[in-house]
């Protein structure tokens, strides 16, 4: 157990190191909100999910949210920005800013909205609701600084 500061604290890292500094596992919390991400909730909405696509990372749809899983997971994997771009069966629908581009961006980083789970070798979920408007197709994948590393699309006119 450790004892926080009694200043007030936006948020917090911790994880750990093997020999020769390389880092085996890593958590970030954000402690001046409430936690956007909980696990248990996501283990539930998978157990019932449809599988979308297999690509570098597994995508699933439950309902309304996206999830995606990777087993086994590493930090290579959930650096990159993930991205998630939603295009409306109605273009009306999309925010005024966004009406130019023809979809709504809802791009993440994993730390926001995603976890390390450590059976099984670790494993990887994210989590992201889907507006609630009609829609026709997402496009999701992670991007690196030469461009997307992984991309897939879906048809999901409902």
């Amino acid at each position: 157990m450790v004892n926080l500061p009694d200043y007030e604290i936006a948020a917090a890292a911790t994880g750990q190191f093997i020999r020769g500094g390389r880092r085996l596992w890593m958590g970030e919390f954000r402690l001046d909100q409430p936690p956007q991400v909980n696990v248990a909730a996501m283990t539930a909405l998978l157990n019932d999910a449809e599988l979308l696509a297999q690509s570098k990372f597994n995508v699933h749809r439950n309902g309304n949210t996206l999830l995606w899983t990777k087993s086994p997971c590493a930090d290579e994997d959930i650096i990159p920005r993930f991205f998630l771009h939603i295009v409306p069966a109605n273009l009306d629908d999309l925010p005024e800013e966004r009406k130019p581009h023809g979809f709504d961006n809802l791009d993440f980083n994993f730390l926001d909205y995603g976890a390390l789970l450590f059976e099984g070798g670790g494993r990887c979920i994210a989590a992201r609701e889907l507006p609630d408007y009609p829609l026709a197709a997402v496009s999701v994948g992670q991007y690196t600084n030469e461009g997307a590393l992984w991309a897939e699309t879906f048809d999901l006119l409902q």
